[in-house]
């Protein structure tokens, strides 16, 4: 799936433009930004829910647009579903599998048996950990060539939230469907995604692919006897916290001579620690309001 500069206002109020990036099959894309940057807005026009004001989505080479019969590939399911309480399982169901031609009826049943969620009753009945996985098992049942899923971890318990990331793994092994993940849940993203996009000032500020993120950028915690930072580290490094004399100190570029110049300051003690999504997110949303 190919989308392009695509642009949306809504009451003359610009939510996102110049989006542009790639799902491939077998990937998984993250898109992170602070609320109300218009990830939710993004993902329906994406859908073809919202018109762009400019720009295009493409499946196989083909614009979304212009060949609306496509719209069966992509599935975006909301971060809630509510507006499905008052309905049966089974309703909800019929419902998929007549609005999209290749619905897999057993996956449906037995992913539902598998996630021992009852399917005689309604929806509302569910608690919200139940719903999140009926969410999901709705979208690897429809057939679906690219799933967007908005939130879909948002407010659960670590054994629900474990369950959903082995079911998309397996999914997207098995099929090669191409998922985006909209997630304020930054480090559930990490072990999952091939690429995180986030969103700042209406566009995609930066791109991570997580597999080189350890070779493009490092962190560490670093201690001086005097407790001040060496002008080198402070043009270099982005202070993230401080505690005592002990600093911890993100370096958006990893030169080959840092760790050499970083010991020539002779700090008490220096460790190495992993970068995380919380640490780039920060670092890059850190100049905007709360």
């Amino acid at each position: 799936m190919q989308i392009t500069n695509l642009q949306k206002k809504i009451n003359d109020r610009l939510l996102f433009t110049d989006i542009t990036f790639n799902v491939n099959p077998g990937e998984i894309v993250g898109v992170i930004g602070r609320n109300g940057i218009g990830k939710t807005t993004l993902f329906r026009t994406i859908m073809g829910l919202f018109s762009p004001d400019n720009g295009e989505v493409r499946i196989n080479g083909q614009s979304l647009a212009l060949h609306p019969q496509l719209k069966a590939q992509l599935f975006l399911l909301p971060d809630e579903l509510k507006a499905w309480d008052g309905f049966k399982i089974k309703t909800i169901k019929t419902f998929y599998a007549k609005n999209y031609p290749q619905f897999n009826h057993d996956k449906f049943d037995d992913l539902l048996q598998a996630f021992n969620l009852p399917a005689n009753v309604k929806l509302g009945t569910y608690s919200k950990g139940m719903s999140a996985l009926f969410g999901i098992i709705i979208a690897l049942s429809v057939g679906s060539q690219y799933l967007m899923l908005d939130e879909p971890m948002e407010g659960l318990d670590i054994i629900v939230q474990k369950k959903i990331m082995s079911a998309l793994m397996t999914e997207v092994s098995d099929r090669q469907l191409g998922i985006i993940i909209s997630s304020h849940r930054l480090e559930e993203l990490a072990p999952i995604a091939d690429y995180v996009h986030l969103i700042k000032n209406q566009t995609i500020e930066k791109t991570y692919h997580l597999e080189s993120l350890r070779s493009e950028t490092t962190k560490v915690q670093i201690a001086f006897k005097d407790g001040i930072i060496p002008d080198f580290i402070r043009e270099h490094g982005d202070i993230l916290t401080k505690q005592g004399q002990v600093f911890t100190i993100l370096f958006m570029t990893k030169t080959a001579g840092l760790h050499k110049q970083l010991l020539e300051c002779e700090p008490l003690f220096m460790d190495e620690l992993p970068v995380t999504l919380t640490d780039l997110f920060n670092y890059h949303l850190k100049d905007e309001e709360d």
